[in-house]
């Protein structure tokens, strides 16, 4: 008779974040070419890029369908340490 270690698999079970897909579902949906990319890690995070021409329409589509009461922006000079 095998062994319950003969019988395992190494299968890797996917992770699916229901909630983080929904919403990045309506963001494209709805911001279109305004969502330039996106980070998606089930069940930690998503991050999404958008064109600096939309972030004052993307800030309020955010606070005002999707409810959203924290904005984290990031410019440009912001991603390398200072000198």
């Amino acid at each position: 008779m095998p062994s319950s270690a003969d019988t395992e698999t190494d299968e890797q079970v996917e992770v699916v974040d229901h909630a983080r897909t929904a919403l990045l579902d309506a963001l494209r949906t709805d911001l279109g070419d305004a969502l330039v990319e996106h980070a998606l890690v089930p069940g930690v995070d998503l991050t999404v890029r958008i064109a600096t021409s939309s972030w004052g329409d993307t800030a309020a589509y955010l606070r005002e369908r999707q409810r959203f009461r924290f904005f984290d922006f990031i410019s440009a000079i912001d991603w390398m340490p200072s000198p």
